[in-house]
């Protein structure tokens, strides 16, 4: 007797079909890394020397700082949320360290990290039960640490310093500076805590919607001040690891840096609106930003005009975002 075929057969062999929804989902997913991989190969055509090692680990290095503050960002970001101050604070820090190690030695760098941490808590406490706007209350600490970084020190630098500041810098491992294993460092204790944490849950919580995780029983004002707090400690550490990489101390130092990072965390996919990121992304936005700048340089494009194409590049990541999020 012949078998009657199957009428299942035919559609049980052939592949399942992504619906539209899956492929904008898996697209979104994997989107920021083709950009990067894009972006890479076609300056590496244009220029070979963009891929040349030297200039590999010259790009980690510059990212490390911008990617250190990138982080912190990401978590205050994630709160619907934002830092104008951090870069502020991380200057105040460095020059802090510097000005205390002749005194107290290490326990200087502490103090730095004690400072900026308490700044970041202000924020957030002014925004948390204060109910100021993030925008206003960042913007004020910004402009206050700017005077307080020149009046520290009549507004001049610190410099030659050594011993245990210098050391923190003063080593490389694979070939590669410290400073980006601290910073990778800090990228993978942040992403940890972000994403496997209650902190961490409650942080995309209170940004996804704010009253939700009141009436749920997260107790938002205590996270939005930590997060601005953790925000402020680790402008504490990129400072702190700045002056040691240029043993100096400078009030001048990282001009217009706060807005690279709130471009990176951008670049990466953090929605401003908050609930939405994450740790890895940001790197990759940082690494982006940080490629871009080495390949206009490398091409001799000149200073205005890279600040022309950073601008589009944040414009379009900002207007895919949104085009992802009504597609939703």
């Amino acid at each position: 007797m012949n078998a009657v075929p199957s009428a299942a057969t035919p559609s049980a062999s052939r592949a399942p079909r992504l619906s539209r929804d899956q492929l904008l989902r898996r697209l979104q997913q994997s989107g920021l890394l083709i950009f990067f991989s894009l972006l890479v190969i076609v300056f590496a055509i244009i220029r070979p020397e963009f891929v040349s090692e030297a200039n590999v680990k010259n790009i980690l290095q510059s990212a490390a700082i911008v990617g250190i503050l990138a982080c912190g960002q990401t978590i205050v970001m994630l709160t619907g949320g934002f830092d104008l101050s951090i870069a502020r604070n991380a200057v105040v820090a460095g020059l802090v360290a510097a000005l205390l190690t002749a005194h107290i030695g290490p326990l200087a760098g502490l103090a730095a990290l004690a400072v900026s941490a308490g700044v970041g808590l202000v924020n957030g406490t002014l925004i948390a039960r204060g109910r100021v706007n993030p925008f206003i209350v960042t913007l004020g600490t910004y402009t206050i640490l700017g005077s307080v970084a020149l009046l520290v020190n009549n507004g001049e630098s610190v410099s030659g310093l050594d011993g245990w500041v210098t050391s923190l810098t003063g080593w490389r491992a694979l070939g590669f500076s410290s400073l980006v294993f601290w910073f990778f460092g800090v990228a993978v204790l942040t992403h940890v805590l972000l994403a496997y944490t209650k902190f961490g849950r409650h942080v995309y919580a209170v940004g996804g919607n704010l009253e939700a995780s009141r009436l749920s029983g997260v107790r938002s004002n205590r996270v939005l001040t930590i997060a601005y707090g953790l925000a402020g400690l680790l402008a504490g550490v990129a400072g702190i690891l700045l002056t040691s990489r240029l043993s100096t101390a400078s009030p001048a130092a990282l001009p217009g840096v706060e807005l690279d990072a709130i471009a990176a965390v951008i670049i990466g996919g953090t929605r401003m609106s908050g609930g939405f990121g994450s740790i890895p992304r940001t790197i990759v936005g940082v690494l982006i930003l940080t490629s871009l700048t080495s390949a206009l340089v490398i091409l001799q494009v000149a200073t205005y005009w890279q600040g022309v194409l950073k601008g589009a590049i944040i414009i379009v990541a900002v207007a895919v975002d949104v085009a992802f999020s009504r597609r939703r």
